[in-house]
């Protein structure tokens, strides 16, 4: 029985895999740095672990051989449940608690929604609710980023022999046009000298 074969170098290189996390952390980087969330330093830290999962969801999804929508699925439930924790660590961090951490970042919604949607109030006192949805964001952008580049399985290192016989076919059955002479190129028909030719 033919068994595939796990490998887990990646076929486009591990250059590529650094490159995309790099990228992806760059991202989270700018959000830290612009402290959208009560102008705080450090309450946003936490996204580039974040963006750190979304690349390693989008990179080990066609590694298993997962589709594109199944590794979004399947990536999409995990950030679900790791980035709570991760925004609870932030609400409580004099605790350690898993279960503390989720229900902390579940009330800070819940009490948002209470605030915003059904008091009506133009404001809340809760911040919980931007730090979540800030990590999701940057968790799917990653998640994207990642899939985008491993998921075609398109090693640059290698090339594309098939897209270079392409392009010398189409050369062939497309010459470029000859080039035109530098007269007509600089003024169309008129002479070379304008100005004596209106003496």
């Amino acid at each position: 029985m033919n068994r595939r074969r796990f490998r887990l170098a990646p076929q486009e290189g591990w250059l590529s895999l650094g490159l995309v996390g790099l990228l992806c952390v760059t991202l989270a980087w700018s959000l830290d740095d612009a402290q959208l969330v009560l102008g705080r330093a450090g309450l946003t830290d936490f996204l580039q672990w974040t963006s750190i999962g979304g690349v390693l969801a989008g990179f080990l999804g066609p590694k298993v051989g997962w589709g594109r929508w199944k590794t979004f699925f399947i990536g999409s439930v995990f950030a679900a449940l790791v980035t709570p924790l991760i925004v609870g660590s932030v609400l409580l961090p004099e605790t350690s608690s898993l279960g503390a951490w989720f229900e902390a970042t579940a009330a800070a919604g819940v009490a948002a929604w209470n605030d915003l949607i059904v008091m009506g109030r133009l404001s809340t006192t809760q911040y919980g609710h931007h730090l979540l949805v800030f990590g999701l964001l940057v968790w799917a952008s990653s998640m994207f980023a990642s899939f985008a580049v491993f998921g075609h399985r398109r090693p640059l290192e290698r090339g594309r022999p098939d897209r270079r016989v392409a392009d010398r076919e189409h050369v062939a059955d497309h010459p470029r046009p000859t080039a035109l002479p530098r007269p007509v190129l600089a003024g169309g028909a008129l002479p070379a000298h304008p100005i004596a030719h209106l003496r």
